[in-house]
C-alpha cells in the first residue's frame, strides 16, 4: 500500500496539475507554487487529518509529508552528501505556521510566539548583515596592514598600516620621497600642494623599512645593500604569509579552499555539505583569505567573502529553529547572506541581490528577495561605518567618471572588450589543462609545496616593479583615479 500511493504521488508530481510531463526549467518563487504542484496528491491522502491517522499504516520515508514529531529535529534530517527534499520540508513549515496560528488565540504568550515567528526571518537576515560587515571589515584592515608589513613597520605603533602611520607624520608624506611641505597629514593634499616630491618607497619618518630596522641602510638614502635586504625579506614574509594560509587550511579546514562560489551555488540547489558552512570553515577562511592576499598572490578576497557572509548565515540560522531545523527554509537565510557578500566585496547592494537571484539561489520567493536587500543593505552600511580604506568607500577604488564620451571612443571601446575575450578564453583553457596536470601528477599530491613554489616566482618576479609588488585593489585604484596636473603617478 505504501508503494502504491508513493508512486501515485510521484506520477503526480512529475505529470503537474495539468496532467502533461514537464521539467522544471525556473525556480519555484513562492511557497505556494511549491505545495500546488502537489495538489492531486492530496486526493489520494485526503486531508491533513486524515494523514494525521494514515502516518501509522504508511510510516515508511517514502511519505512525502512527515509531521514534525517524525522527523528527527536539527541537522540529523540528512545525511552528508544528500539532496533535501523541498517538498516536505516546505509542508512542514506550512504544518509550524498552521500550528503557531491555531495557538495563537489561545492566550497572549502564544501572540508573542507567533510575533516572534513572524519577524525572525527579518532578525536573522539582519545578524547574518551585520557579521558579514565586521568579518569584511577586519579582513579589510588586516589584509591591508599584513602587506605592508612586508615592506616594514611603523615605528610608534605597529598596528597601523603604511598610509595611516604616515598620516600621522608632520614631517612628510606616505611614500613620498623629498616632499617638503609638513604639516599636512593627508597624502593627496600635501603632495598636490608640493613642487619638488618624487614618488618611492620611503619618505616617513614614522615608518620603517625593514633594511632601516636591520641596520643595511641608514635614513632614506638609497642603498645597494638595503634595497637586498628589503627584497630578501619581502621574498621571506610573502613565503612565511603562504605557508600559514596553507598549513591552516589543510589542517583546520579543507573545505575553506578555494573561492567557495561554486560549492555555495550546490548547496542552494539541495545539496547536504556537512562542515562546508561551519564556524571553523569561517574562521580559517578569514584568515587564510588575509595571508593569502598578504603573501602577494594574484587572486583576490571579492569571491570568498560569499562563502564568508554564507557561513554566517548558516550559523546564525541555528539561532532561530525556524530556519535551524528546516533545510529549505535556511537556503532562503543563505541567499540573503550571497547576496550580503557580493555587497561588501563589491559595495553594491543591488547587484548583490541580483547575484544570488540570478546566479546562486534555487529556490527564491518575494520575501527573500526583499529580505536579501535588506540584509545586504546592513552588511553595506557596517562595512562603511567601519571604513576600512579610510576613503569613505565600501571599497579601495571608486570610479566617479562625469565626462561624456565621444563616438571616436567606442574603437579602442570594441577592441578592449575583444582583447579580454580572447585572453579570458586563453587564461580558462590553461587554467582547465593546468588542473588536469596537476591531477595526473605528483604535484597534486603536494599542495603546500605548491603554493609555496609560486608564491616564491611571484615574490621574487614581483619585488622589482613598483606596481606589481602593490596589492591588486591599490593598483586599480590608481589605474581608476582620475589623471590631472596635481596627479604625479608615474602611470601617466
Amino acid at each position: 500500500m505504501t508503494d502504491q500511493v508513493s508512486m501515485d504521488l510521484s506520477t503526480k508530481y512529475r505529470s503537474g496539475a495539468n496532467g502533461t510531463t514537464e521539467g522544471r526549467s525556473s525556480t519555484v518563487s513562492t511557497d505556494d507554487e511549491l505545495l500546488d504542484i502537489g495538489d492531486g496528491r492530496m486526493e489520494a491522502l485526503g486531508n491533513w487529518a486524515d494523514l494525521e491517522e494514515m502516518e501509522p499504516k504508511y510510516s515508511s520515508s517514502s511519505n512525502l509529508m512527515d509531521t514534525l514529531e517524525d522527523l528527527p529535529s536539527g541537522i540529523g534530517q540528512y545525511e552528508d552528501f544528500h539532496t533535501i527534499d523541498w517538498l516536505r520540508d516546505i509542508a512542514r513549515d506550512r504544518m509550524r505556521h498552521r500550528h503557531i496560528t491555531k495557538k495563537r488565540q489561545e492566550g497572549c504568550w502564544e501572540k508573542i510566539l507567533s510575533a516572534h515567528d513572524a519577524w525572525s526571518g527579518w532578525v536573522c537576515v539582519l545578524l547574518v548583515g551585520v557579521a558579514a560587515g565586521l568579518c569584511a571589515g577586519v579582513i579589510d584592515i588586516g589584509a591591508t596592514w599584513m602587506s605592508d608589513l612586508k615592506e616594514g613597520i611603523c615605528k610608534e605603533a605597529f598596528w597601523l598600516n603604511k598610509e595611516q602611520c604616515c598620516w600621522s607624520a608632520n614631517d612628510t608624506t606616505y611614500d613620498d620621497e623629498g616632499c617638503s611641505q609638513s604639516g599636512i597629514v593627508n597624502k593627496e593634499q600635501c603632495c598636490w600642494s608640493a613642487n619638488d616630491t618624487t614618488y618611492d618607497d620611503e619618505g616617513c619618518s614614522q615608518w620603517n623599512t625593514w633594511s632601516e630596522i636591520l641596520g643595511a641602510q641608514v635614513g632614506k638614502k638609497p642603498a645597494a645593500g638595503g634595497y637586498i635586504v628589503k627584497y630578501l625579506l619581502y621574498v621571506l614574509w610573502a613565503v612565511v604569509f603562504a605557508m600559514l594560509a596553507s598549513l591552516f587550511v589543510h589542517s583546520f579546514a579543507p573545505y575553506a579552499c578555494g573561492s567557495g562560489i561554486p560549492e555555495i551555488k550546490t548547496i542552494l540547489s539541495g545539496f547536504i555539505i556537512r562542515g562546508y558552512l561551519g564556524k571553523w570553515t569561517l574562521l580559517t577562511k578569514s584568515v587564510g583569505m588575509m595571508l593569502a592576499v598578504s603573501a602577494g598572490l594574484s587572486l583576490g578576497k571579492e569571491g570568498p567573502f560569499v562563502h564568508v557572509a554564507a557561513c554566517c548565515g548558516n550559523i546564525f540560522s541555528y539561532l532561530f529553529p525556524k530556519y535551524g531545523s528546516n533545510e529549505a527554509k535556511k537556503r532562503e537565510i543563505l541567499s540573503a547572506a550571497a547576496a550580503a557578500g557580493v555587497s561588501v566585496a563589491f559595495g553594491a547592494p543591488i547587484g548583490g541581490v541580483l547575484f544570488s537571484l540570478e546566479e546562486v539561489s534555487y529556490y527564491f520567493p518575494l520575501k527573500t528577495l526583499w529580505r536579501s536587500f535588506f540584509c545586504a543593505l546592513a552588511a553595506a552600511f557596517v562595512l562603511r561605518s567601519i571604513n576600512p580604506f579610510g576613503n569613505d568607500h565600501l571599497v579601495m577604488f571608486y570610479v566617479e567618471y562625469n565626462e561624456p564620451w565621444y563616438l571616436q571612443e567606442l574603437i579602442p571601446f570594441i577592441f578592449l572588450g575583444a582583447l579580454g575575450g580572447l585572453y579570458g578564453s586563453f587564461f580558462n583553457k590553461m587554467n582547465i589543462a593546468w588542473c588536469r596536470y596537476r591531477k595526473n601528477s605528483k604535484l597534486g599530491q603536494y599542495p603546500i609545496v605548491e603554493v609555496l613554489a609560486v608564491t616564491l616566482v611571484t615574490a621574487i618576479l614581483s619585488y622589482p616593479n613598483t606596481y606589481t609588488r602593490m596589492n591588486t585593489s591599490e593598483l586599480i585604484r590608481q589605474l581608476f583615479s582620475r589623471c590631472g596636473a596635481e596627479d604625479k603617478t608615474m602611470l601617466w
